[in-house]
């Protein structure tokens, strides 16, 4: 008789994004999800910043507003060459 192997769901707190980092390298970052505070992390899995509150809902304003920004740019020029961002 075969053995039942019993798992228990749980509910997502990672996810992993590729990435460039500051040299344009491919890298992975991260977004974890811990009571309620939303943090980022770069690659190497070195810490960038955490959320909590009404800034996590601050950020998704200012992302939303950014990436209708690059949709806009990028529908204004479709060949467009993409180029990192010096910091």
């Amino acid at each position: 008789m075969a053995q039942r192997v019993i798992r228990k769901e749980r509910e997502r707190r990672e996810w992993l994004l590729r990435c460039q980092d500051d040299r344009g390298e491919a890298a992975v970052c991260t977004i974890n999800v811990n009571n309620g505070v939303l943090e980022l992390l770069g690659s190497g899995d070195e810490f960038c910043f955490q959320l909590e509150d009404t800034s996590i809902a601050d950020f998704r304003a200012a992302l939303d507003a950014a990436i209708a920004r690059a949709e806009t740019d990028l529908a204004g020029n479709p060949g467009a060459e993409v180029v990192p961002l010096s910091r």
